[in-house]
C-alpha cells in the first residue's frame, strides 16, 4: 500500500525530474547536446511526454511569451487551459512516431510489472 509519504516523495521526484526535462530542454544541464538530449528523452519518456515536441513547444513559447502564437499561454480560464492547452500543443508539434517511440517503452514495462505483481499475488490485497 502506498503511503501517503510515499505519495509526496513521488511527487516530488516528477517535480524534480520536469525541472530536469526543462533543462534539458535548454541545454543546460550539461556541456554536450547529446547528453541533454538522452537524459531530456530518458525523463520525458517517464513523464509520458515526447522531449522533441515538449522542447520545440518550449522554445516557441520564449519566442512569442505572452502573445498569441505562445502555445503556453494561459488567456482563458483555468479549467479550460487545461483540457485545450495540449491539444493545442499537439496542433504544432504532434508526431505520432516520436510519441509512441517515447511512451511505449515506459508503458510497455509498468504494464507488464503490474501484471507481474498482480500474478505474484500483490495484487489480491
Amino acid at each position: 500500500m502506498i503511503t501517503f509519504l510515499t505519495f509526496l516523495l513521488a511527487c516530488y521526484l516528477y517535480y524534480l525530474g520536469h525541472i530536469v526535462v526543462h533543462m534539458c530542454a535548454h541545454r543546460t544541464l550539461a556541456r554536450s547536446p547529446r547528453v541533454n538530449w538522452l537524459i531530456g528523452n530518458l525523463l520525458s519518456s517517464l513523464h509520458l511526454m515526447v522531449f522533441s515536441g515538449w522542447r520545440a513547444a518550449h522554445v516557441l513559447h520564449h519566442r512569442y511569451t505572452n502573445t498569441e502564437r505562445d502555445p503556453h499561454r494561459v488567456d482563458c480560464g483555468v479549467v479550460k487551459y487545461l483540457f485545450t492547452h495540449y491539444y493545442k500543443l499537439s496542433k504544432n508539434v504532434w508526431d505520432a512516431a516520436a510519441f509512441w517511440k517515447s511512451v511505449g517503452p515506459p508503458l510497455v514495462i509498468y504494464t507488464g510489472l503490474l501484471i507481474w505483481g498482480y500474478s505474484a499475488g500483490s495484487g489480491d490485497q
